[in-house]
């Protein structure tokens, strides 16, 4: 398989940016407890970390539940 991108610093589906302050905020979780869901998630935030991914200097160790829906924003 290839991927058809202009260049290397292309953004493709599936990519999570972080705002300027490094925070990542969780705007619906599908696995939350008021949804009838275990509870399983970022606790509505994550923070970037100092490790490059993907040609970007910083990236987010996201929880993914399974079976939900999870939709991320920037701060």
């Amino acid at each position: 398989a290839s991927e058809n991108l202009c260049d290397a610093a292309a953004t493709k589906p599936g990519d999570v940016h972080r705002c300027m302050d490094g925070t990542t905020v969780e705007i619906l979780n599908t696995d939350a407890s008021v949804y009838g869901g275990g509870d399983r998630g970022n606790m509505g935030a994550v923070e970037a970390e100092d490790v490059a991914a993907h040609g970007h200097p910083t990236s987010l160790a996201l929880t993914l539940p399974p079976l939900s829906t999870l939709m991320l924003s920037p701060k």
